[in-house]
């Protein structure tokens, strides 16, 4: 169920940016701005968005363009060929998902923003069919690995103290229970 409310979180939080998206398309569609301004614009405003504590987007056209990723060095450069830690071509498999599917998750290695090691990440991505765009984002596994530690550590402390305390009733009835019989055992002799 974590696992699972991950995944729609982070599918929420693109179509989130897909959403803002559509407001800045309109913009170039009423003919306030031209198409360019407003791929300018969509672009400054997702690269400006977060969510939670390290939540990020990243954006890359149907050719493999970087458009957004943190304002890094690598946008405006072409990623299509790039391969995540263990020689997946991450951005080739994530832009067949959105031409196929417009949509879909993805498993892949990556390193934190301002960090070398890989660690396996759970991706989602979305097409965004007007500008050609690919919108991203992920969650690190390790991270959700330990929100479901804590639970089952919460989970394993609660049945301790319910066997805890069932065993105090348990043995507060067995008292009783002598009692009554020695009080009973007592009456009759």
């Amino acid at each position: 169920t974590i696992y699972n409310n991950y995944d729609l979180n982070i599918k929420s939080q693109v179509e989130n940016v897909i959403t803002l998206l559509d407001g800045v398309y309109q913009k170039y569609e009423s003919g306030e701005l031209t198409l360019e301004e407003s791929k300018k614009l969509g672009a400054d405003l997702a690269r400006n968005l977060r969510y939670g504590d390290e939540g990020y987007f990243w954006i890359d056209t149907i050719q493999g363009d970087n458009i957004v990723l943190l304002g890094s060095d690598v946008e405006g450069t072409n990623r299509y060929d790039f391969h995540d830690a263990k020689g997946k071509p991450i951005l080739r498999v994530f832009i067949e998902l959105a031409m196929q599917s417009g949509e879909g998750y993805q498993t892949y290695w990556f390193p934190r923003a301002n960090q070398t090691e890989p660690l396996m990440k759970r991706g989602y991505v979305k097409l965004f069919e007007p500008f050609q765009w690919v919108v991203g984002t992920g969650n690190y596994i390790d991270d959700i690995n330990e929100v479901v530690s804590g639970k089952r550590q919460d989970a394993h402390n609660s049945f301790i103290a319910k066997i805890y305390t069932l065993s105090m009733f348990f043995l507060f009835i067995i008292l009783c229970t002598i009692f009554v019989v020695f009080l009973v055992s007592k009456s009759i002799t």
